[in-house]
Parts: structure tokens; sequence; C-alpha cells
């Protein structure tokens, strides 16, 4: 268990990355990016890839265990369990979450390839979905949008699906025509957009490119797509609209949560968290009458796997 404060004069050095100045501060909801006047840590949990909230709990994938933790609140320190072998069934690296309208929980089961449904936490309903027209292979992100449409990010196939419901209604593949999606991981549907965390990766098979960024869907139907904001040397892995400012999580050389404002010409900026939290694999807001407003969950260190440095959850306000 860890909780800190963040003080200003500890984050005023400048770094220089692509012509650009980034300070190492944090972001706000407002005009202005501000330092978050409060963040918790939670250790309990190992290597999570993402967390939300569920059935009155927070809810956390953890990739290497197969597993979800539960948590009744940021400070639990004793998660309880939903391993799928419990009711005959298999995560392979659970990645990301979303809830649906109807209150069931959708996990991208990543190197299953396949997305889950369940109604409850003891795997009740289970439904799993390997596509409809081609399967999935390495499904990641995955959000509902305003109108109950699941979108998900179909990792090593370089694409973005639709679909109406679990059962595979209205499956489309976004028509890609200039070939700007490559390696999807968090994706976030709100305010009526969806927005993409994207990498250009070495994996054989994937869109090439160089580094990472961050896209904005315009017209699915059309093919629309715009790169609101991009790194020549890093990957992304999670992104969340905050008002005028983006949150984004950065992997590579960087391993840091960031801030982006939504301007012409943004400028990064970098928050320093303790890097043996690893990479901000996802980032999430909660309901406000939650003591935190907002969470990432910090994957740890990936490879090689250090006991130690399993990462953790970071609950925070501005």
């Amino acid at each position: 268990m860890e909780a800190m404060k963040f003080i200003p004069s500890s984050l005023t050095r400048l770094l220089t990355l692509v012509g650009a100045s980034i300070t190492l501060l944090a972001c706000a909801e407002n005009q202005q990016p501000s330092v978050p006047s409060e963040i918790y840590v939670n250790r309990s949990v190992s290597s999570p890839a993402d967390i939300v909230q569920f059935n009155g709990k927070f809810v956390v994938s953890e990739l290497y265990n197969n597993r979800l933790a539960i948590l009744d609140d940021p400070t639990d320190q004793t998660p309880e369990y939903f391993d799928p072998a419990t009711i005959g069934k298999k995560f392979s690296s659970p990645h990301y979450l979303a809830v649906t309208p109807e209150n069931t929980l959708l996990i991208s089961n990543g190197w299953g390839n396949s997305i889950v449904e369940i109604n409850d936490l003891k795997g009740t309903g289970w439904k799993e979905l390997r596509g409809t027209e081609t399967g999935f292979w390495a499904p990641h992100g995955i959000c509902i949008s305003e109108d109950g449409r699941i979108y998900i990010g179909d990792s090593l196939n370089s694409r973005l699906v639709r679909l109406d419901d679990m059962d595979g209604n209205g499956w489309k593949v976004f028509p890609d025509s200039y070939n700007q999606i490559a390696y999807i991981r968090q994706l976030t549907c709100k305010n009526n957009q969806v927005w993409i965390s994207n990498s250009y990766e070495s994996n054989a098979g994937l869109n090439p490119g160089t580094g990472g960024n961050i896209l904005l869907l315009e017209d699915f139907d059309l093919g629309n797509i715009s790169s609101v904001f991009e790194l020549p040397d890093a990957n992304f892995t999670a992104v969340m609209p905050l008002h005028n400012q983006l949150l984004l999580g950065i992997w590579g050389n960087y391993s840091q949560i960031a801030t982006i404002e939504q301007t012409a010409s943004p400028q990064l900026q970098l928050w320093g968290l303790d890097a043996n939290l690893g990479t901000p694999y996802s980032l999430q807001t909660f309901d406000a009458e939650d003591r935190y407003k907002y969470g990432a969950a910090m994957i740890g260190k990936l490879d090689p796997l250090p006991e130690e440095q399993t990462g953790g959850i970071v609950f925070f306000n501005f």
C-alpha cells in the first residue's frame, strides 16, 4: 500500500523531444494542466492491464495470472478473484474491459483470440465470441459507444471491428483505405467519439509505420480517421479524453502517463511516476461519488518480470 502527494517543485526538469519542450507535469480538466491533487497507489494486484467499475466493485484484469482481481475500494489490499477455471473456462491474457448498457462485463481475451461476456463476477452467463466473418487475432481494446455498439481493436489483424451485439450481428470491419491502423491497444468511447491508442510495431503482417499515434474515428462507415498526436520513438497504450485535453499512456522510451492539450500544436507533458510501476496500460474514469475519479492500470515490467515490479493501480484526482 502506498499513498503520496506530488510536489510541483520536483517536476520542473525540462526534457527535449522532437523539437518540443516536455515539462514533467500532470493534467487537469481545465484550461491549464496541473498536478493531481491526490494520488494513491495500490500494489495488491499483479500486472494489471485494465480496471473498471462493475457491480459496485473495482475489477482488474491480471494479464499473467489469467484472472480478474476484485477490489471493494481503492485501498483494498486483499482482493478477491474470479478465475474462470472454477466454471470450466479459461482466460488467456485478459486485456481490456468494458461494461455494457445491460450491465454485463466484456473482457478482451487477448491470446485466447476472443471476447468474453459474463453477467457477474462468478462468471454466470459466460459467452465467448471468436469472430464472425473472420476470427479475431489478439483482440485488445474494447469499448461501447453511446448507441450500444461494440468496438474492438483486433490487434494482430491490424483492424478495427464494430458489432451490434455479442452474437456478432452487425459485424463490420473499418475500411482502412490508407492502412493507418496497426496495433491497437486501448479504445475509449466517450462523448460520441471513439479514440484509439495505436502503435506501429515489428510483428509480421501489421500495417507498417514508425512509433505510434492517437487516432480519432470520424466516420466508421466512410473510413474516415485522423491522427491527433504521434511520436516517432514510442508506442501508445492508453487514451482518455478530458475536456480539451487527452490523457495518454506511453510505452517504450517513456513508460509514463502524459497529457496533451487538444490544440493545433500539442505539447507532451509527462507525469514522472515511479518507474517501477512500469507502463500505464489503461486509463479510466469512475463514478463521481467515489473518492477517486480516475485510475490507471500500471502493468509493471513485462519482460523479464521481476517479482517486485508487477505494477499496480494508480488512483488519482485533480
